[in-house]
């Protein structure tokens, strides 16, 4: 089984069971299973052992971080555990065995990490953004955690906008995007804007929204804390073509507008506003959300660094490459704007917004 991100990055996974298989189909773009190319041509190389679980030996950094004499790990919920080596992490084949009873979604959240820092070597970073083709440009919206850039991304398809990216995509030097998932990540929120999505949701995670939903109402004695605790279970990745209505193919785009999701805490919820905003500061907003969304594999390799003495110059200057790409990368767009609001973000009044500046320029 084999990723690869239009030949810039190849990661192969020897021999999967059945359950990543199917999960990691669902959610990246793999090529063909008979791949027989040299080892030599791989990026990042995944393979399956039993028996992999944390030692009485281990020490627990900060979960999910800890190493033991093999070296440093990741650990899941259940204690199962996935063990990187981070020699010839620059330039050569990075290997991780992960458990065989692992955790599917961990493991996404691995390739993913490998996939953002393998990409640097090729002028690519993480960018934490939403993207839409609309009216013939090509908008990426960079966003820290829950601020509301999928729904501002759902409110533009319903005008005809295009899916590019719900939740993050590889930005280059030159302006040029990649995306890999498949699947978009939603939240209850994004289901309580755009209930039509509830279509396709299972029984499970319905009950648990029509609960949250009576509990807003009052009809629960619950507390807000624990409201919100169990709002947050509600975690639902479905397949792009659920809002594509067709086949969702990933390509390569060229970033013609930046517009930066930018949440102020206030009284007065009706707060909008678009403006230009600096490249530099927003270089600096979007490669601190992307270290924070990063930030577990980074634990890892500074653990790495102190136990085992593994040394990355691409892992040292993390910080400092992310954000002189991501400042290469927007200065080559048209504009860099900032939609600031308050409290919560008004997805139709931030649309109308976007209409004025696209109409106006």
């Amino acid at each position: 089984m084999l990723f690869s991100l239009y030949d810039k990055l190849k990661i192969k996974i020897l021999e999967p069971p059945q359950r990543f298989e199917e999960f990691l189909k669902e959610e990246l773009s793999f090529s063909s299973d008979d791949y027989s190319k040299d080892i030599d041509d791989i990026d990042v190389l995944i393979q399956f052992k039993d028996d992999m679980e944390i030692s009485s030996s281990s020490v627990i950094h900060k979960a999910p971080v800890a190493y033991d004499e093999k070296g440093v790990f990741w650990f899941d919920p259940n204690h199962k555990i996935a063990r990187i080596d981070f020699d010839n992490f620059d330039s050569g084949l990075t290997k991780l065995n992960v458990s065989s009873q692992f955790n599917t979604h961990f493991l996404y959240i691995l390739v993913l990490y490998l996939i953002s820092f393998k990409s640097i070597r090729d002028g690519g970073v993480f960018c934490h953004a939403s993207a839409v083709k609309y009216n013939d440009k090509t908008i990426i919206f960079p966003a820290w955690r829950h601020v509301g850039k999928t729904n501002l991304m759902l409110e533009l398809l319903k005008d005809g906008a295009e899916l590019i990216s719900d939740d993050g995509m590889i930005l280059y030097r030159n302006g040029e995007l990649v995306t890999f998932s498949k699947r978009l990540h939603l939240l209850y929120f994004n289901f309580s804007s755009n209930p039509e999505l509830l279509e396709k949701v299972d029984k499970h995670t319905l009950r648990l929204i029509e609960f949250v939903e009576k509990a807003r109402e009052g009809l629960y004695d619950l507390s807000e804390d624990t409201i919100e605790e169990v709002q947050k279970l509600i975690r639902v990745r479905l397949p792009n073509t659920t809002v594509t209505k067709k086949e969702f193919k990933p390509e390569i785009h060229k970033c013609d507008l930046v517009i930066h999701l930018n949440k102020n805490l206030g009284q007065d919820n009706n707060f909008h506003n678009l403006q230009t905003i600096n490249v530099n500061e927003l270089a600096i907003k979007t490669t601190e959300s992307s270290l924070f969304e990063l930030s577990h594999f980074i634990e890892a390799y500074r653990v790495s660094s102190l136990v085992d003495s593994k040394i990355s110059s691409t892992l040292d200057n993390a910080e400092e490459t992310i954000n002189e790409i991501s400042r290469e990368a927007f200065s080559s767009a048209s504009d860099c704007l900032e939609l600031s609001f308050t409290n919560f973000l008004d997805s139709s009044k931030a649309k109308e917004l976007i209409d004025d500046y696209i109409n106006e320029t």
